[in-house]
């Protein structure tokens, strides 16, 4: 890194843009950095939280959320609903490499969103809004898709370095034809922050408005239902599209057709103060069509289900839109010039030697055997072809679920990897080790058809 300026690894798990101003202040370090020394040495399970420093960063919802039984977990100083219990007193989230004591809870929310209609508060997600006369140049140049869209249209693009990998990946709403409105996750506030001032040219204007808005994911098949009958104004029924609406007695609500998991439904964005009437409404109104509070881990496993992958936790700096199977959102159609197109097309003529894949495991007892957490091997033929990025479990599949990237080895001692392609993936015969036992994985590139 100090000699060419890059440093050829990911190294996210160093990056000071992982910080945001919370973490800053005298006090949080203090307790947290305490907390953290202390736990060192400790055996630490998946799904673990931190005790210090808590409910520093809370939506608008919260204390609804903690009324109605949700266990939260804490990211980036934001405090997120996990799961709701069923009993208050009850810890359903003790320690283990296994099934989860939360596993029932999860399951009945998963099926509110696949069956019914479930809330998720998502008001932790970064925000933006971008203008001025310039911004489409500007985006055009920073996003690998065709950002030049009708207005009320929702773009999914990254933005890419200059060897083709992801810095940052966003949704992007055209609200004007010189206004978007920018989603992306949680822990790249900072990060896509810089990434956009860096490269700021003209008259383009960068607002957050990530602490203004309350976001709710309103996910499953009667969630057009339910909005229907709330909202005021024009709501596009369409997937991959953008409205400014009033939602009971809250005005200026947008709502985006994108509910980040796979799942149909809109992301309706709440200015703060009207959020818990909003709710309110949402939960009396939604009663009759079975709707339920849902938490991060059933929105998790359904996304993980439907092979939909994140930043930070599947992918990022490293890999590319041909590596994780998201070439399509490419502009190389067009002349259109943007960072890391050069890479891309080079990429595009030489294949890629590793491929983003959905691996179900064969054999696999979830109420017995340990689970993949993130990290297990990925064999094929005695040789390790990658690691499990996330795990899931699809209810609907009746399976656990791992994403990973795999390559193909060289057959000589060379050990140099060769190119990889879908048809190769399909006949392999993959295994995930756990613990020191492998599980055949059927292995897929696509998303099946739930």
């Amino acid at each position: 890194m100090v000699t060419s300026g890059e440093a050829g690894i990911s190294t996210w798990g160093f990056n000071p843009q992982r910080f945001g101003n919370v973490h800053n202040v005298r006090c949080f370090l203090m307790d947290r950095v305490a907390e953290s020394a202390a736990t060192h040495r400790v055996l630490r399970y998946p799904k673990n939280n931190h005790h210090s420093a808590r409910k520093v960063r809370c939506s608008a919802l919260y204390p609804r959320l903690e009324a109605a039984g949700a266990h939260f977990g804490e990211l980036f100083g934001c405090e997120r609903a996990i799961y709701f219990r069923s009993d208050s007193e009850a810890d359903y989230g003790a320690g283990g490499f296994g099934k989860l004591g939360s596993f029932p809870m999860v399951e009945q929310e998963y099926w509110a969103c696949r069956q019914n209609v479930g809330l998720i508060d998502i008001s932790s997600y970064t925000k933006y809004r971008l203008s001025g006369a310039d911004v489409l140049a500007f985006l055009q140049y920073l996003c690998a898709n065709d950002v030049d869209c009708p207005v009320g249209s929702v773009i999914h693009t990254g933005m890419l370095n200059q060897h083709g990998g992801y810095e940052n990946d966003c949704s992007l709403a055209r609200l004007g034809e010189r206004h978007y409105y920018l989603v992306a996750p949680t822990v790249q506030h900072t990060r896509i922050n810089t990434w956009m001032q860096r490269h700021r040219f003209g008259d383009v204007e960068i607002t957050d408005v990530t602490d203004l808005y309350t976001a709710i994911n309103v996910i499953g098949p009667s969630a057009r239902q339910l909005l229907e009958v709330m909202a005021e104004g024009r709501l596009d029924g369409r997937a991959m599209r953008c409205s400014e609406i009033s939602v009971g007695y809250a005005p200026n609500c947008i709502a985006l057709g994108v509910t980040h998991c796979g799942e149909p439904g809109w992301t309706v964005y709440i200015p703060n103060q009207y959020a818990v009437s909003v709710y309110d409404a949402l939960m009396e109104t939604g009663r009759e069509l079975g709707v339920a509070n849902v938490g991060y881990h059933a929105m998790r496993w359904l996304r993980i289900e439907k092979l939909f992958v994140y930043w930070g936790q599947d992918f990022g700096s490293m890999d590319t839109p041909y590596e994780i199977g998201r070439d399509h959102r490419v502009k190389l159609n067009t002349d259109i010039l943007f960072i890391g197109r050069d890479a891309l097309l080079r990429q595009r003529d030489q294949g890629v030697t590793k491929k983003f894949v959905m691996l179900t495991l064969e054999e696999h007892d979830v109420d017995r055997d340990l689970w993949a957490w993130g990290g297990e091997p990925v064999y094929l033929d005695n040789h390790v072809v990658g690691r499990v990025t996330t795990s899931g479990y699809g209810f609907t599949l009746q399976k656990l679920v791992c994403l990973a990237f795999v390559t193909r080895p060289s057959d000589d001692v060379s050990k140099q990897l060769l190119p990889i392609s879908t048809g190769y993936i399909s006949k392999a015969k993959f295994a995930v080790d756990i613990a020191g036992r492998r599980f055949p994985a059927k292995a897929s590139v696509y998303p099946p058809l739930l």
